[in-house]
């Protein structure tokens, strides 16, 4: 790598990781009930989106501790709204990902990184899928989204078809822009609580 080239990746690292501590930051400063109400806002946008083309919908399990936005108030009113539609959860094993779908009967635990995930079930391979539901700290006006680095879901979302509706959340607005690498995955839409951003 030439030196110019490396002096810019790591000049990208470090925006990132400024980036993660500010958001993180910014989470801490939001009141429980802001939270609820940017997460019921969140939800209700998400709701009015046109999701009949949706079979298997895959979400994750909000880290309360962490200020996530609360999508079981999403996933409570997809099941109102459009019963057949098939929700699906991330379940770690080792450093990849596994689907598992989630019903009323499917047993949950918390695991070492304190996220809520299926102790069992059946897998779904992520060529089924038709969306994803992505976490995020912050996203940028192109699409690009800043998570918490474990690179996760990136891998997760290039496993997808290519035409899956990557769809994140977000508790503020976009940045410009973030650094971006050649493995990171464009969101195709994000939700703030004010409004749906769709990305070409």
């Amino acid at each position: 790598m030439a030196l110019s080239n490396r002096k810019a990746f790591f000049m990208d690292r470090m925006t990132k990781q400024l980036l993660r501590k500010q958001y993180l930051q910014k989470r801490r400063e939001l009141s429980a009930r802001q939270l609820h109400e940017s997460s019921q806002a969140i939800a209700s946008l998400f709701l009015s989106l046109d999701m009949s083309k949706v079979r298997y919908l895959h979400l994750f399990y909000p880290i309360v501790e962490l200020g996530e936005i609360d999508v079981r108030l999403l996933a409570q009113g997809l099941k109102e709204k459009q019963p057949a539609l098939q929700l699906v959860l991330p379940r770690m094993e080792g450093n990849v990902l596994k689907h598992i779908l989630w019903t009323a009967d499917t047993p949950l635990q918390t695991n070492s990184w304190g996220i809520t995930e299926p102790v069992q079930g059946q897998e779904i391979e992520p060529g089924r899928l038709d969306a994803v539901l992505t976490p995020l700290l912050c996203f940028d006006k192109r699409g690009y989204r800043l998570g918490y680095g474990k690179g996760y879901y990136d891998a997760f979302l290039a496993a997808c078809r290519p035409d899956v509706l990557a769809i994140g959340v977000s508790l503020f607005d976009p940045l410009d822009q973030i650094p971006a690498e050649p493995h990171d995955v464009p969101l195709s839409l994000c939700i703030t609580p004010g409004k749906i951003w769709s990305f070409s």
